[in-house]
């Protein structure tokens, strides 16, 4: 038989009851022991726990078009603020004689 709309499963009850006492108890627990820790003990103990506060990224990459190179221009900007552009790079106007 389904759960009704809108009801918890057994296992989303059972995390909120952790959660409670964690916050409630086990808080200061962890507090105490992490008292306890020094140096690179210390240190790496908050690098594993920030990962379930602040998850990482993940990693990507960035392809052009079809999966080729992807090129990136960089502009240096020059004196009012407006872009340098190299020689070969500076579009050519339109003549309209096309």
């Amino acid at each position: 038989m389904a759960r009704p709309v809108g009801s918890k499963n057994t296992k989303t009850e059972q995390w909120e009851k952790f959660s409670v006492w964690f916050v409630t108890q086990g808080m200061e627990r962890l507090q105490k022991e992490m008292e306890q820790l020094e140096g690179k003990d210390y240190v790496t103990t908050v690098r594993d726990m920030l990962e379930y506060f602040k998850p990482k990224l993940a990693r990507t990459e960035l392809t052009g078009k079809d999966g080729k190179d992807l090129n990136i221009n960089v502009l240096k900007y020059g004196g009012n603020n407006t872009p340098q552009l190299p020689a070969k790079a500076v579009p050519v106007a339109a003549t309209g004689s096309d």
